[in-house]
């Protein structure tokens, strides 16, 4: 792989903090000026009137969440005109696209039906739920904006080539990188970049005027159903059906046109983001994290959930993407793997990382952007991952994320890998579903909360946050003073605790309590215990992190809780509601919420 690192974004961050004094405990979190302290009826009283609301919101039916595709990315494939026989297929976007436009008329249908039942209007306002976008091709200064200028030619050279010597091309490359060339590889990749960009752009543009934003909400989410993929594609090489890396291409262009400062991309492709990565691995504005990961740039905070198994028989590719590749000089700490060591990770281990390290993380980095690098090759059924996510995991981590980092915070979510047509469709349709603030279960449609709760229930539970637009370069260091530190442990426990409980019906911490607020009458159970291998995984990759000075500050102010996990296999219990005695309800989510957040006051 080449590796060709450089600075992207303006302004470093500045994760430098002075010790923390010996013997410092967490501190409560307290009543802003004017405020005062609740006594405990009032407590259980708040909490119960707050269970009541969570319980009563209604679907947030007017969701919408724009689109990007084009059928002219189909076109890219191998010259000998087998495509379908190839992993990386046309056809893997076609059904995908076809699926969500299915997905959209099933939801039109229903809501129309119950406005028709409730006002008995059969028109419905909120029928188009995928906002289109057109799709153009990334210019070569987009595309050098990561990629080498040599790269860029040289994938552009591959559209002068004659039938034959894309034929040679292909034999030489496809056997030892994945690669394949026809006369419509250089356009389609350029396509797939330019939509990743695009889609950025619409999620990140303000509305052209007070009225307009008044009028029609904010389309904050967005979903890029692209080909080629990209995340195997560092700024000099193409490998691994990549060519152009479209998720770290929009990353760069929100931090070029300053469309945003904190970036969070999220890796969750069975295959290590390798080229991801390597392009941002000095760069601290974006936090990288891969389910499998690697880092060095400190405005960019990487993540990657991601397969590693190395033996004398078997490397799983592309072999990188190891625990302790954290980043490096001011970004160390900004590149996080969760490097699972064997195979069938499923919903309980992947819950569990996000859960315990991921969610707590993102909260404390606090994005102004979040991108998804989206394969779907980590699910049951695929024939290259060999793991067991299913369709509502992917639903259940994608609500969780969403609910840590708040309703306005812009998400993309862009194709990687995923190789079984059918259940690639269904992983992106439940993908769909949470970010369109759906239920997974129709049945469960007027039951499900909005995806964020009201600010008056959260300063009830909370108390008042006293966030402001302006106060957002604040998150760019860490906090110095004993408010800001109280301020940013209220924010972060309150937005883990939020994204925490989309996982339980998948993994509960054996040690910590955990608020209950599924719906009324819901009874949710994991299938089946956690693997010892993962926790260990886990843990591995969190000592690592916390060795890193910005997250070792921010452990020992009690921010972010980064101790491993015990190595207690089997779930801890039911998640139930209880009944219908309020007053108990409210006692035990009155501890249950202090026990999750150390005693802290509420």
């Amino acid at each position: 792989m080449v590796s060709t690192r450089r600075s992207i974004g303006s302004e470093p961050l500045s994760p430098g903090l002075p010790s923390t004094p010996a013997g410092n405990t967490r501190t409560s979190a307290q009543p802003g000026p004017g405020s005062t302290r609740c006594t405990s009826t009032q407590k259980k009283e708040k909490l119960s009137k707050s269970r009541q609301l969570r319980q009563s919101v209604p679907s947030k039916s007017s969701t919408r969440v724009h689109l990007a595709y084009d059928d002219r990315m189909t076109l890219h494939g191998a010259p000998d005109g087998n495509a379908s026989e190839r992993a990386e297929c046309p056809a893997r976007i076609e059904a995908i696209h076809g699926r969500l436009m299915e997905l959209e008329h099933d939801l039109g249908a229903y809501h129309m039906q119950q406005q028709q039942q409730q006002q008995g209007n059969a028109t419905s306002p909120t029928s188009e739920r995928f906002v289109s976008i057109p799709v153009r091709q990334a210019t070569r200064s987009e595309i050098e904006l990561i990629h080498t200028a040599e790269h860029y030619e040289a994938i552009a050279a591959s559209a002068q080539l004659s039938h034959e010597d894309l034929l040679a091309k292909t034999d030489a490359e496809e056997e030892s990188k994945d690669l394949v060339w026809n006369e419509n590889t250089f356009d389609s990749a350029l396509l797939a970049a330019g939509a990743a960009i695009d889609c950025v752009a619409a999620i990140t543009d303000r509305p052209a005027s007070e009225a307009v934003a008044e009028r029609e909400e904010k389309c904050t989410r967005a979903i890029s159903v692209c080909r080629p993929p990209g995340h195997h594609a560092s700024a000099g090489a193409a490998d691994g059906f990549c060519y152009f890396n479209n998720v770290a291409l929009a990353a760069c262009h929100a931090l070029h046109s300053k469309r945003a400062r904190r970036i969070v991309i999220l890796d969750w492709d069975v295959h290590h983001g390798n080229g991801t990565q390597d392009i941002f691995y000095d760069n601290e504005h974006v936090l990288f994290i891969s389910l499998h990961i690697i880092f060095d740039n400190e405005h960019v905070l990487f993540i990657s959930l991601h397969r590693f198994e190395v033996n004398l028989d078997h490397q799983f590719y592309p072999g990188t993407g190891r625990p302790s590749e954290v980043g490096s000089t001011r970004a160390k700490g900004m590149n996080l793997n969760v490097a699972w060591t064997e195979e069938g990770m499923g919903d309980e281990e992947h819950a569990a990382a996000l859960s315990e390290l991921i969610l707590p993380i993102m909260s404390a980095f606090h994005p102004d952007l979040f991108l998804i690098s989206a394969g779907f090759d980590a699910a049951e059924g695929d024939p290259v991952g060999d793991c067991s996510l299913t369709p509502r995991g992917y639903y259940a981590m994608t609500r969780a994320m969403l609910k840590t980092i708040g309703h306005d915070v812009p998400v993309l979510a862009v194709l990687e890998g995923g190789y079984n047509l059918k259940i690639i469709s269904e992983c992106m349709h439940a993908v769909a579903l949470a970010f369109l603030d759906e239920p997974f279960e129709p049945a469960l449609r007027d039951l499900i909360r909005a995806e964020s709760l009201p600010r008056e229930v959260l300063e009830e539970l909370f108390g008042p946050t006293d966030e402001d637009e302006d106060d957002a370069a604040a998150y760019d260091k860490l906090p110095k003073t004993t408010e800001q530190v109280e301020r940013r442990q209220t924010m972060v426990r309150r937005g883990t605790t939020f994204g925490r409980q989309e996982l339980l019906g998948f993994w509960k911490h054996p040690h910590r309590g955990d608020l209950d607020i599924e719906p009324r009458g819901r009874n949710v159970t994991a299938k089946r215990d956690l693997k010892l291998s993962a926790i260990r995984d886990i843990n591995e990759s969190m000592r690592y992190l916390r060795n890193c000075p910005f997250w070792r500050d921010m452990w020992s102010m009690n921010i972010v809780d980064l101790h491993d996990i015990p190595e207690v296999t089997t779930y801890s219990g039911d998640v139930t509601d209880g009944g219908d005695d309020g007053e108990r309800n409210s006692e035990r989510d009155v501890a249950a919420v202090q026990d999750m957040f150390g005693g802290m006051k509420i």
